[in-house]
């Protein structure tokens, strides 16, 4: 089994629902199941149906080069911080409260130095948001809510 493999499985035995991964961060096409009703390719039933382990090989042997993690399911929300930089200056200004929610919950570091917190709310975490943005209009800080997805590190 190699690395994307191993990871998308252990990624589903912590409960988490995934979806392949192609090019530039976007879905895997031909690897996706068949929306219900609009019978074309989609990630959505992924959300309700999450995959089965036995099929992360097809998606692998399909193209995929990369696993995202789904947001809403299980009440997920995911904190996309996308740069060091951007991170240290959060942590910085974090009250109390809000720290202890980091200690409890899954901190993982991108390939570009941003962080993933992922984090299990009381309730579904409803759509995500842009949090902060930079001086040229980039998204540096985001929740990933419902029905929208992160890209894992190890894609």
């Amino acid at each position: 089994m190699n690395k994307l493999a191993a990871s998308m499985s252990q990624l589903r035995y912590a409960g988490f629902s995934i979806l392949p991964i192609g090019q530039n961060k976007t879905p895997s096409v031909p690897n996706l199941p068949l929306d219900p009703v609009t019978c074309r390719p989609s990630w959505t039933p992924l959300i309700d149906e999450p995959i089965e382990i036995s099929r992360i090989d097809r998606w692998i042997a399909g193209g995929a080069l990369g696993v995202g993690v789904i947001g809403g399911v299980g009440n997920l929300a995911i904190l996309d911080v996308e740069s060091d930089l951007a991170w240290q200056r959060l942590d910085a200004m974090l009250p109390a409260h809000l720290r202890e929610l980091v200690m409890q919950s899954s901190l993982v570091q991108t390939p570009s130095g941003g962080r993933h917190l992922y984090c299990v709310l009381e309730s579904r975490p409803g759509t995500g948001r842009c949090l902060a943005r930079d001086i040229a209009g980039e998204v540096l800080i985001e929740w990933r809510g419902d029905r929208q997805y992160v890209v894992a590190p190890v894609s």
